[in-house]
């Protein structure tokens, strides 16, 4: 029985979106070559999305919603 390559299931239009994730996995790479990089990379992109740290939150005395 032959097995199917996934590969050749794609469309063109899934490839394209695909490489664009892998584009920016190989940026991650290349920017978090450590533990410690890596984790800045993570809270600079999730900060950059307008999440903030609970900590400073609380100090702040802002109210959190579920």
């Amino acid at each position: 029985m032959e097995k199917k390559n996934t590969w050749e299931a794609y469309s063109s239009k899934q490839l394209k979106e695909l490489e664009k994730i892998n584009a920016q996995y190989r940026d991650f790479l290349d920017n978090g070559k450590t533990e410690r990089e890596c984790i800045d990379t993570i809270v600079n992109t999730i900060e950059k999305s307008g999440y903030r740290e609970l900590e400073s939150l609380i100090k702040e005395g802002t109210a959190l919603k579920t």
